[in-house]
Protein backbone atom coordinates (compact mmCIF):
# COMPACT_ATOMS: atom_id res chain seq x y z
CA UNK A 1 0.00 0.00 0.00
CA UNK A 2 2.76 2.48 0.92
CA UNK A 3 4.63 1.79 -2.31
CA UNK A 4 1.46 2.50 -4.29
CA UNK A 5 0.95 5.79 -2.45
CA UNK A 6 4.58 6.76 -3.12
CA UNK A 7 3.96 6.23 -6.84
CA UNK A 8 1.06 8.70 -6.88
CA UNK A 9 2.80 11.22 -4.60
CA UNK A 10 4.69 12.78 -7.50
CA UNK A 11 2.58 15.21 -9.56
CA UNK A 12 4.12 14.24 -12.91
CA UNK A 13 3.67 10.51 -12.23
CA UNK A 14 0.12 11.09 -11.07
CA UNK A 15 -0.70 12.98 -14.26
CA UNK A 16 0.87 10.21 -16.36
CA UNK A 17 -1.20 7.64 -14.48
CA UNK A 18 -4.41 9.63 -15.04
CA UNK A 19 -3.62 9.67 -18.77
CA UNK A 20 -2.94 5.93 -18.85
CA UNK A 21 -6.07 5.23 -16.84
CA UNK A 22 -8.09 6.42 -19.87
CA UNK A 23 -6.25 4.42 -22.57
CA UNK A 24 -2.91 3.10 -23.79
CA UNK A 25 -0.59 5.80 -25.12
CA UNK A 26 2.83 6.09 -26.71
CA UNK A 27 5.47 8.26 -25.07
CA UNK A 28 5.04 11.21 -27.45
CA UNK A 29 1.29 11.28 -26.75
CA UNK A 30 1.88 11.17 -23.00
CA UNK A 31 4.35 14.07 -23.32
CA UNK A 32 1.72 16.20 -25.03
CA UNK A 33 -1.03 15.32 -22.57
CA UNK A 34 1.02 16.06 -19.43
CA UNK A 35 3.00 18.96 -20.93
CA UNK A 36 6.42 17.66 -19.86
CA UNK A 37 9.63 16.88 -21.72
CA UNK A 38 10.34 13.47 -23.24
CA UNK A 39 13.23 12.85 -20.83
CA UNK A 40 11.11 13.62 -17.75
CA UNK A 41 8.19 11.51 -18.98
CA UNK A 42 10.54 8.62 -19.81
CA UNK A 43 12.15 8.84 -16.36
CA UNK A 44 8.78 8.54 -14.65
CA UNK A 45 7.57 5.80 -17.00
CA UNK A 46 10.66 3.78 -16.07
CA UNK A 47 9.80 4.15 -12.37
CA UNK A 48 6.23 3.04 -13.09
CA UNK A 49 7.43 0.13 -15.26
CA UNK A 50 9.95 -1.01 -12.64
CA UNK A 51 7.22 -0.95 -10.00
CA UNK A 52 5.07 -3.23 -12.16
CA UNK A 53 2.04 -0.97 -12.55
CA UNK A 54 2.53 -0.23 -16.25
CA UNK A 55 3.46 -2.42 -19.16
CA UNK A 56 5.29 -1.37 -22.32
CA UNK A 57 4.97 -2.66 -25.86
CA UNK A 58 6.43 -1.53 -29.15
CA UNK A 59 4.39 -0.22 -32.05
CA UNK A 60 6.92 0.22 -34.83
CA UNK A 61 9.57 2.57 -33.43
CA UNK A 62 7.29 3.82 -30.64
CA UNK A 63 7.09 2.57 -27.09
CA UNK A 64 3.52 2.51 -25.82
CA UNK A 65 2.36 2.06 -22.24
CA UNK A 66 -0.69 0.66 -20.55
CA UNK A 67 -1.83 0.62 -16.96
CA UNK A 68 -2.03 -2.95 -15.73
CA UNK A 69 -2.55 -2.70 -11.97
CA UNK A 70 -6.25 -3.03 -11.09
CA UNK A 71 -5.86 -1.60 -7.57
CA UNK A 72 -4.11 1.44 -8.96
CA UNK A 73 -6.93 1.96 -11.47
CA UNK A 74 -9.42 1.89 -8.59
CA UNK A 75 -7.31 4.39 -6.62
CA UNK A 76 -7.04 6.72 -9.62
CA UNK A 77 -10.80 6.57 -10.19
CA UNK A 78 -11.38 7.35 -6.50
CA UNK A 79 -8.98 10.31 -6.61
CA UNK A 80 -10.53 11.64 -9.82
CA UNK A 81 -14.09 11.38 -8.45
CA UNK A 82 -13.34 12.87 -5.05
CA UNK A 83 -10.42 15.27 -5.45
CA UNK A 84 -10.11 16.42 -9.06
Amino acid sequence: MISLLKLVSDETRLNILFVLNKADYCVFDIEKKVGKSQSLVSKHLKILRDSGVVEVHKEGKNRCYLLKDKKLKELLNFLKENYA
